[in-house]
């Protein structure tokens, strides 16, 4: 049985805070050949849409997710039952917090978690396992610097575990990819100074299924 690879947020996260204020759209296909994209859009508040087309390009359907309070999108994947679940952020007053949304095969909203934060959180990659856990890794910003955060769902939305890693100035997570075990083997670029003049030292970051972090 092969892994299950992340969908990585079209946006790349970048230092400019800007770069994830901008209008923006991110796709994945499914292995029945159905893409589905989700795109930021603006009415009284910032909301996103999730659309479903066929391997020939009909819209199988089209569902907005406004829950009246500024909300963006960053990942995206497809679980193997054709689930959808979309990562991003979500205003709490003058921070963001990570918002995780998960869509019915038929288009559905069948639930939505929000994990709060002290600071501005913004997921990067979001995949899911054979059995449905759904993991999500976000960087988190504070006033004393950036940390990544590492979330483990179970398929109803009920949370296993919420783990950090911690080193350097900031750390991002790149990509993801989830074993037959269920461990998530996290891409993280690390930066020890100025994200804008340096580069970054990457490493793997081992997330066990029951909640260990294991720098490699």
């Amino acid at each position: 049985m092969r892994p299950r690879f992340a969908a990585a947020a079209l946006l790349a996260l970048l230092p400019q805070a800007a770069r994830a204020q901008n209008e923006s759209g991110i796709g994945v296909a499914d292995n029945r050949g159905n893409f589905y994209s989700v795109t930021q859009r603006y009415g009284q508040t910032m909301y996103f849409q999730v659309t479903k087309l066929t391997l020939t390009g009909q819209v199988q359907w089209n569902v907005p997710y406004d829950p009246r309070v500024d909300v963006s999108p960053t990942a995206l994947t497809v679980d193997g039952e054709g689930n959808v679940v979309v990562a991003g952020t979500i205003r709490q007053d003058k921070t963001k917090g990570i918002l995780i949304v998960k869509l019915t095969s038929a288009g559905s909203v069948y639930w939505s978690q929000k994990r709060n934060s002290n600071g501005f959180a913004i997921p990067t990659v979001i995949a899911t396992d054979d059995d449905g856990n759904i993991y999500a890794a976000a960087t988190v910003t504070e006033q004393t610097g950036s940390f990544l955060k590492v979330i483990r769902f179970n398929s109803a939305g009920s949370v296993y575990w919420d783990q950090n890693y911690r080193a350097g100035r900031t750390s991002y997570a790149r990509s993801m990819v989830i074993d037959r075990n269920g461990d998530a083997h996290v891409t993280v670029e690390t930066y020890y100074g100025d994200p804008r003049t340096e580069n970054a030292q990457v490493r793997e970051v081992l997330f066990t299924v029951n909640g260990g972090v294991v720098p490699r």
